[in-house]
C-alpha cells in the first residue's frame, strides 16, 4: 500500500495494470506450463467475457451439460452454435463432434471455422473429476480445442496443486486454454486464463472483461501471488505440500464418514466437494435450520441450480479443517440426518 493503491479505478487495458499483475500472469503461466497468462477481476466474468472473445459466428461450442452458469452465459453470448454432451461422458462428446463436423453449420452446410470442447476440472455441484484424458484424446482426434475451467481444482489437485491436468497426467499442451479462478485455493478473488501467447494477445485486445471491467486490485494480486508461492513451495519452506496432503486427507475422511453414516453422496475420491442428496424439496429447508440450530452453517441446493428432484447439501472441505472440527461436524449432521429420514442407505420408508 506504500507503492500502490487499493483500487486502480481504472481497466487493464487503460491504467490498470502494474507490475504486480504482470508478475503474477508470468508465475501463472509458468505453474501451468503456459506461454502467457492474463488475470481478470472476477471469476464468473472471465467465463462470461472470455468465451465470446474467442468464438463467435460460425463456430461450434461443445459443452459438458453441467458446466457452470457462468461457461452457459459466456456460450451464449459468443454468438456459436452450441451443442451439450451428456455430463462427463467422451463417447457421447465422441458421437456429437463426428455428427457436427459431418454435418458442418446449420442451412449452410460450411465448415465450423473453430469447435472448442469446454469442460471443468471438478463439477461444482457434483464434487466429480473430469474426465480430462479421455476428454482431451476425442477432441485432439477430432482437431478441437479444449477450455477447462479449473476454478475448483486448481490448488486442490495434483501432486503439486496443479489441477486436473497433473491429476490425470494430461499435458497442458493438451488443453488450449486453461481458466482458472483465484477465490478457493488461494482465498482471493478473480480469475485467469493461460494459453499461448498469440491467444492471450487476442484477449488483451478483445476480451470485455479487460477493456471495460475495473482491474484486479493490486492488494488482492499480491495475495494471490504469495499463496501461489506459498503452493509452489518458493516460500514458507513445505506449508503448501502439506496444505495440499492435509486437503485430500480431509475430503476423503469427511467422505468416507458421511459414507458409513448411510448417505447418499455425488462426486469422487479426492474431491474437496462433498454433495449429499436430500432428492425431497421440502427437506431441504428442515436440513438447514436443524443444522443452523446446532450451530452449523451448511449450503442447500436446490431448483434451479440442480434439477428438481436431486436437491442436496453441499459440503466444501478446506485444508484447515482439523479432524476435531469434522467430527463435531458429522455428529451433528448425524442428529439432522436422523430427524430429516435422510440415511437412504441404512433405512427404508413407506
Amino acid at each position: 500500500l506504500d507503492k500502490l493503491p487499493v483500487s486502480l479505478c481504472s481497466s487493464r487495458s487503460d491504467f490498470g495494470s502494474t507490475a504486480v499483475h504482470k508478475e503474477l500472469e508470468a508465475c501463472i503461466a509458468d505453474f501451468l506450463g503456459k506461454e502467457d497468462a492474463v488475470v481478470l477481476n472476477m471469476g464468473y466474468g472471465t467465463n462470461a467475457t472470455v468465451l465470446p472473445a474467442l468464438c463467435g459466428k460460425g463456430d461450434l461450442i461443445v459443452s459438458d451439460k453441467l458446466n457452470h452458469s457462468s461457461i452457459v452465459n459466456g456460450c451464449r453470448a459468443s454468438g456459436a452454435h452450441v451443442r451439450s454432451f451428456a455430463h462427463n461422458d467422451p463417447m457421447q462428446l465422441d458421437q456429437i463432434l463426428r455428427e457436427s463436423i459431418a454435418l458442418g453449420q446449420p442451412r449452410t452446410r460450411l465448415r465450423w471455422k473453430k469447435v472448442l470442447v469446454v469442460v471443468e476440472g471438478i463439477y461444482s455441484m457434483e464434487g466429480e473429476i473430469c474426465r480430462l484424458k479421455e476428454i482431451a484424446e476425442v477432441a485432439k482426434k477430432y482437431k478441437a480445442y479444449v477450455y477447462l475451467d479449473e476454478a475448483h481444482s486448481i490448488g486442490a489437485l495434483g501432486k503439486t496443486g496443479r489441477g486436473v491436468t497433473e491429476y490425470h497426467g494430461v499435458d497442458t499442451k493438451d488443453v488450449t486454454i486453461c481458466m482458472g479462478t483465484f477465490t478457493k485455493s488461494f482465498g482471493g478473488m478473480g480469475g485467469y486464463i493461460a494459453a499461448d501467447k498469440s491467444i492471450i494477445q487476442h484477449l488483451r485486445r478483445h476480451c470485455a472483461g479487460m477493456i471495460y471491467h475495473n482491474a484486479m486490485s493490486p492488494v488482492i494480486a499480491a495475495q494471490v501471488l504469495r499463496a501461489l508461492r506459498i503452493i509452489r513451495g518458493e516460500v514458507c519452506g513445505d506449508l503448501g505440500k502439506r496444505k495440499l496432503t492435509a486437503l485430500t486427507e480431509n475430503a476423503n475422511f469427511f467422505r468416507k464418514s458421511l459414507i458409513d453414516m448411510g448417505l447418499h453422496l455425488y462426486g469422487d475420491w479426492d474431491s474437496p466437494i462433498i454433495p449429499v442428496l436430500i432428492y425431497m424439496p421440502m427437506k431441504l429447508g428442515l436440513f438447514s435450520r436443524q443444522c443452523l440450530k446446532r450451530g452449523l452453517a451448511v449450503v442447500v441446493v436446490c431448483f434451479p441450480a440442480t434439477p428438481l428432484e436431486t436437491g442436496r447439501v453441499r459440503f466444501c472441505i478446506s485444508a484447515a479443517h482439523t479432524k476435531e472440527d469434522m467430527r463435531e461436524a458429522l455428529a451433528k449432521i448425524n442428529e439432522v440426518a436422523d430427524i430429516a429420514r435422510i440415511k437412504y442407505s441404512k433405512q427404508t420408508f413407506p
